[in-house]
C-alpha cells in the first residue's frame, strides 16, 4: 500500500459466530486493499468461535476475548 493511502481497522464483534466467522475473515482477506489489522472481538462465545479464529493464520488478526457475554 503506497504511503499515501490511509490505512484501516476492520472489528468484527461475535457471538457464538463459529458457523460465519471463518467466511467474515477470509472476505476481509481476499480484498484488493487489505487492512492493517483485523480485530475479532469475541463476546464470550460457548462454540467453536475461538478455535477456528485461532487456526485462520494471519499476521493481521488479532483475536480478543471477553471473559463474560456482555449483550
Amino acid at each position: 500500500m503506497p504511503a499515501s493511502e490511509p490505512g484501516f481497522t476492520i472489528v468484527i464483534p461475535v457471538y457464538n459466530g463459529a458457523a460465519y466467522i471463518s467466511k467474515a475473515i477470509k472476505s476481509c482477506l481476499q480484498q484488493t486493499v487489505l487492512p492493517n489489522e483485523i480485530i475479532v472481538i469475541d463476546d464470550a462465545s460457548t462454540d467453536d468461535t475461538a478455535g477456528i479464529v485461532q487456526a485462520i493464520r494471519s499476521s493481521l488478526i488479532k483475536y480478543e476475548r471477553n471473559i463474560e457475554n456482555r449483550g
